[in-house]
């Protein structure tokens, strides 16, 4: 069950998850007594998992099917992003896409692009070119730490430091350039991010459900700080504060709840 280019979300969270047939196991398991919200297209249950891990799940309104199930690691850290928009993912209707632009104290502009479980709750409120505070979530695809600042610019694996690249950004801008009147479908594969930031904690912690441990990061921006989740040994020895990683993620976004309006 993998996302993109091969990325296993559930196992960067601690689930031993392998195929569709896990998935809907998981999400049969999880589903009875979740607390429920009503979405346009079914209900939207949502599985918390310890204090951080959580696991949302997309039913139709018989509740006969599953739309999608997706894990999340909700951590305290938060970034300021201006959204400029959001586009619903064609084969899970409430799933989507979240696209804006982080500020940088020196005045430049980062695209960031992340993937929605719950779309319909996350617009709620949300303007255009509004300011709002995000949790950000971000799976490791790949990924390389370096002892410090220093040895990161000096081995120059990316041009951006400590900040994010949008890479689903250009080809969605391209495309639309090409075509202005055709709508380009958002798929989650478009949240994926080459991201540069240092690490301010780390840890091995355990899924409480499964028992399986996970790799859990803090790691700070100009713009605030992002929870990074990853398969036990991804950095062969955990990192320590003041480390620098440098890869591509998949990232998954929630508003924080003060600016929810709910």
């Amino acid at each position: 069950m993998t996302d993109g280019e091969g990325l296993n979300p559930f196992r960067a969270v601690g689930f031993a998850i392998d195929s569709e047939v896990d998935v809907v196991r998981l999400a049969a398991d999880l589903a009875p007594g979740s607390p429920f919200v009503q979405r346009r297209d079914g209900f939207l249950l949502t599985s918390s998992i310890g204090r951080f891990l959580r696991v949302s799940i997309g039913v139709t309104s018989d509740r006969k099917k599953t739309l999608g199930i997706r894990p999340y690691f909700l951590g305290q850290t938060s970034i300021a992003i201006e959204g400029k928009g959001l586009e619903p993912t064609p084969r899970t209707p409430m799933e989507g896409i979240f696209w804006g632009v982080v500020p940088d104290p020196e005045g430049k502009q980062y695209p960031l692009m992340a993937a929605l479980d719950d779309i319909e709750g996350f617009a709620a409120g949300v303007r255009p070119n509004e300011m709002i505070r995000i949790h950000l979530c971000a799976f490791v695809f790949d990924v390389r730490c370096y002892p410090d600042r220093g040895s990161f610019l000096e081995a120059k694996p990316g041009p951006i430091f400590p900040a994010f690249a949008a890479l689903g950004w250009k080809e969605l801008d391209e495309r639309r350039r090409r075509s202005p009147s055709v709508k380009v479908p958002a798929e989650r594969n478009h949240a994926t991010a080459l991201l540069s930031a240092t690490v301010r904690e780390a840890e091995v912690l355990t899924n409480a459900r499964s028992g399986l441990p996970f790799e859990h990061l803090v790691v700070d921006i100009r713009s605030g700080s992002v929870d990074v989740v990853a398969e036990p040994d991804t950095f062969g020895t955990i990192p320590s504060p003041g480390n620098v990683i440098h890869g591509r993620f998949l990232l998954s976004a929630t508003r924080v709840q003060s600016n929810a309006g709910q």
